[in-house]
C-alpha cells in the first residue's frame, strides 16, 4: 500500500510524475491587473478512488466559457504543476494523471490536486466548497493492490478531557495521557518495532514535555498481541504559557513491519500559571526581518515603523522614537492586513496585561533563541576499509557550536567502534560524522553502520533521527581463487589458461536534492545536492532552475560540481525590489546526466518572501 515513503522513493504516484514531460514549476505570467471578480472561475471535480496502475481522473470547469484557449496550471500534491488547456468554447475538460503498479506492499494514499489561482493569474476558484462535487481543490485516493502480512495500526489517545474536532486531546498540565497502538485488521504473526516521536510544539511558548520524553522512542509490538499501550505524563511547572496552553505533538513513525491509518496525535495542555508573559521569540524575529528589509528604503517611515514595533515589544531601545501604539497598528492593519494582524493582536495583549500603556513600554524578559531541531539527513556507505558517513543538520542553525550525542551501532565484523559519540555542529548548521571500518581478508556477508541521535541539551531530535549505511565485503574472490588452484593442481587448467578477472567498476552515485532553504527577496535560495555513494572524483551534475514571481531569478540549466565529500550547495540569487507583490519561489530539478543517476528526491522548492 502507498505510504509517505512514496515521496522519498519511486512510489505509485511519485514514479509516474517523474516521467511526465509536462511537469514543471509554474511561473505566473505578467500582465495587466484584472479585477478578482472579472477573472474566470475555475473549479475541479474528483473522479473515483483508483487502484495503483490506474490513472487518477478529474474534471476542470471554467465559468464563463472562454473565447480563447485557457491554460490552467494544476498542482499535484508534493511534486509540482501540470498545465492543462481548456479549449476555446469548452466549459469542462476531463483530465488524468497516471499511477504506477508496483509490487511493494505500502499504504493507500490521498493525493491533493489543486488548480493554481494566484492573484497574478487571470483565474479564481469558488469561495468555499460548492455543491455537485465541484470544489476549489480535491483529494483522490490511490489504493495499493499488493497483499502482505503487515497489520494496519490505529493510534488513539485517552485523557481526562475529551478529544476535539482537530484531533487534540485536552489535558491540564500535570495530567497523564494514555496512548493505544492497535492492530486493526490482523493479529501480527511476528514481532516488529514501532517508533513514536514526541515534541513540544512551542506554539504557546509552553514546555509541558519532560526532557527524557522528548525525541524518538521505540517499543516492540509482540507477535500474537492485538494492541500495546504507553503513557505520557505532562509537566506541571510554574511558568505561564503565552497563549494559556501549548501542544505536545506525538507522531507514530512509518515502519517496515506495519502500515497506519492514523499517525499524528496532538495533546493540548492547558496552563495553570496564568499571567502576562513576554512577546514570543518567533514574532520578534518576524518583525525584525521586516525591519531589516525596510530600514534602508528612501522612505524612512517604513523602517522606523517596524523599529517602533520592536521597541514596543521590548526588543529594542531608542533615544527619540516612541513605541508603536495599538491605534497605529489597527490603522496599519486596515491597509496591509496580513503583515500587521499579529502585531496588532500582540500589542492589544500587552496593553490588556498592563505591560504597556498608550505611550509606555516596560522591558519584557529577554527572548530566548529558538531551539535547533537536529536530524540525520544523509548517509553514505561503501566497501570495507572506507568510512561510513552521516550528515547531521540543525534547523535553525545554532548561534554557536552545538554538541550532539549520536549512538553508533553496526552489523557484520568490520571493526566498527560502536557506542555513543559527540558530533559538533557549527553555526553553518551542518556537520559530518565519519565512522571508520577495517579491510580484512575474510569472505563474509555485507554489513552496515547505523547512526541514531540521542536526546541532549540545547537541541531537539527531529523525525529523521536514524539512518543506516551499507558496508560491502570485498573478499568474494577467495573461494574462486581456491577453486582455480585446485583445478590447476588436478591438471584441468594450466597457468596460461586463466586470465585475471576484470576489475570491478565502482557503483554509480545516485544524486538527490536533500534540502532547500528560501528567505526574503534579495537573499539566496539554497539547495543541498547529495551523491550516494560519494563520487571518487568531482562529479558534474545538471540542475534546472525555475521560479515563480518577479524576483530576478536567472532560470534555466546550471552545472553543480559535487566533490568527493558527496555533498554540494547550489545558491540561486534573487533581487530586492521596491514592488509590493505576491511571494514567489525557486525550484531546483535534477536533470539526467553522465556518471550519476537521479534519485527520488529530484526536485525541491524554496519560498521567496516579499518584504515590501
Amino acid at each position: 500500500m502507498m505510504s509517505e515513503r512514496s515521496l522519498s522513493r519511486p512510489g505509485i504516484l511519485a514514479a509516474a510524475l517523474l516521467l511526465l514531460p509536462l511537469l514543471s514549476s509554474f511561473a505566473p505570467a505578467a500582465g495587466a491587473e484584472v479585477s478578482f471578480w472579472d477573472r474566470p472561475k475555475i473549479e475541479i471535480k474528483a473522479g473515483p478512488a483508483v487502484t495503483e496502475g490506474e490513472p487518477m481522473t478529474f474534471t476542470l470547469r471554467v465559468t464563463p466559457v472562454q473565447a480563447v484557449d485557457l491554460v490552467v496550471p494544476v498542482r499535484i500534491d508534493g511534486r509540482g504543476f501540470i498545465n492543462y488547456t481548456i479549449p476555446a468554447g469548452t466549459r469542462e475538460l476531463p483530465a488524468s494523471v497516471p499511477t504506477v503498479d508496483n509490487e511493494v506492499d505500502e499504504n493507500d494514499r490521498s493525493i491533493g490536486v489543486t488548480p493554481y489561482t494566484g492573484r497574478t493569474r487571470p483565474l479564481r476558484t469558488r469561495a468555499g466548497m460548492s455543491s455537485g462535487g465541484w470544489n476549489p481543490y480535491i483529494w483522490i485516493t490511490v489504493k495499493d493492490n499488493d497483499p502482505g502480512d503487515r497489520p494496519m495500526l490505529s493510534f488513539t489517545s485517552e485523557a481526562p478531557k475529551r478529544p476535539d474536532s482537530w484531533n487534540h486531546t485536552w489535558v491540564d498540565e500535570g495530567d497523564t495521557v494514555h496512548f493505544t497502538i492497535k492492530a486493526e485488521d490482523q493479529i501480527p504473526k511476528k514481532s516488529f518495532q514501532v517508533c513514536i516521536h514526541m515534541r513540544d510544539s512551542h506554539y504557546g511558548n509552553g514546555n509541558f514535555l519532560a526532557h527524557k520524553d522528548e525525541g524518538t522512542k521505540c517499543v516492540v509490538f509482540p507477535a500474537g498481541q492485538s494492541s500495546i499501550t504507553f503513557s505520557l505524563p505532562t509537566l506541571d511547572d510554574d511558568v505561564p504559557a503565552r497563549e494559556g496552553y501549548d501542544d505536545i505533538v506525538v507522531t507514530l513513525l512509518s515502519g517496515s513491519g506495519y502500515y497506519t491509518s492514523e499517525t499524528l496525535r496532538y495533546v493540548r495542555v492547558y496552563d495553570n500559571d496564568q499571567s502576562c508573559v513576554a512577546t514570543s521569540a518567533d514574532l520578534v524575529q518576524e518583525v525584525r526581518r521586516f525591519y531589516e528589509a525596510n530600514r534602508n528604503r528612501a522612505d524612512r517611515n517604513h523602517g522606523e515603523n517596524w523599529l517602533r514595533v520592536l521597541i514596543a515589544f521590548g526588543a529594542e531601545t531608542h533615544a527619540t522614537l516612541q513605541p508603536y501604539t495599538v491605534a497605529e497598528a489597527r490603522a496599519s492593519e486596515a491597509i496591509w492586513s496580513s503583515g500587521w494582524r499579529p502585531v496588532r493582536k500582540e500589542l492589544e495583549r500587552l496593553e490588556a496585561c498592563g505591560v504597556i500603556t498608550a505611550g509606555q513600554q516596560s522591558e519584557p524578559a529577554p527572548q530566548a533563541p529558538p531551539t535547533p531541531e537536529v536530524s540525520i539527513t544523509a548517509a553514505s556507505g561503501g566497501t570495507e576499509g572506507g568510512d561510513a558517513t552521516f550528515t547531521l543538520t540543525a534547523t535553525p542553525a545554532p548561534a554557536s557550536d552545538l554538541a550532539v550525542s549520536v549512538a553508533v551501532a553496526a552489523t557484520g565484523d568490520y571493526g566498527v567502534t560502536t557506542g555513543d559519540r559527540t558530533v559538533t555542529i557549527p553555526t553553518t548548521g551542518s556537520a559530518t560524522l565519519a565512522v571508520a571500518t577495517t579491510d580484512d581478508a575474510a569472505d563474509e556477508p555485507d554489513g552496515s553502520v547505523t547512526a541514531t541521535l540521542n536526546a541532549g541539551d540545547g537541541y531537539t531530535v527531529g523525525a529523521l533521527s536514524s539512518l543506516t549505511a551499507d558496508i560491502l565485503d570485498d573478499d568474494g574472490w577467495a573461494p574462486v581463487r581456491e577453486e582455480l588452484e585446485r583445478l590447476e593442481a588436478c591438471g584441468v587448467i594450466t597457468a596460461g589458461q586463466q586470465s585475471e578477472p576484470a576489475p570491478q567498476a565502482p557503483p554509480t552515485p545516485e544524486v538527490s536534492i536533500t534540502a532547500a532553504s528560501g528567505g526574503t527577496e534579495g537573499g539566496d535560495a539554497t539547495f543541498t545536492l547529495t551523491a550516494t555513494p560519494a563520487p571518487a572524483a568531482d562529479l558534474a551534475v545538471s540542475v534546472a532552475v525555475a521560479a515563480t514571481g518577479d524576483y530576478g531569478v536567472s532560470t534555466g540549466d546550471r552545472t553543480v560540481t559535487i566533490p568527493a565529500t558527496g555533498s554540494a550547495t547550489l545558491a540561486v540569487a534573487t533581487t530586492d525590489d521596491a514592488a509590493d507583490e505576491p511571494d514567489g519561489s525557486v525550484t531546483a530539478t535534477l536533470n539526467a546526466g553522465d556518471g550519476y543517476t537521479v534519485g527520488a528526491l529530484s526536485s525541491l522548492t524554496a519560498d521567496i518572501l516579499d518584504d515590501d
